[in-house]
């Protein structure tokens, strides 16, 4: 049996992953934190340990950027305060 792909189709999900891994990377450096879709106790979670990494690494202002239609952020900022 042949294998008809190509070599490129095996690199792809590692690229995306190595990809994604620099974007955090950057975020986290340029100190801002990216909330989108909808808030559950799983994003709620990240965002803290997030916001509390930054917050130990130094007293710099951090950024966040927050696209969502809602859901359990009121709880979550609750626990933050």
């Amino acid at each position: 049996m042949t294998d008809h792909r190509l070599a490129d189709d095996d690199k792809k999900p590692a690229d995306a992953a190595a990809a994604g891994r620099l974007e955090e990377q950057l975020a986290f450096k340029s100190r801002y934190v990216l909330v989108f879709g909808e808030i559950d106790d799983k994003m709620a979670l990240a965002t803290c340990r997030r916001l509390l990494a930054l917050s130990e690494e130094s007293d710099a202002p951090i950024t966040m950027l927050i696209s969502s239609p809602g859901g359990m952020w009121n709880r979550a900022m609750r626990s933050t305060t």
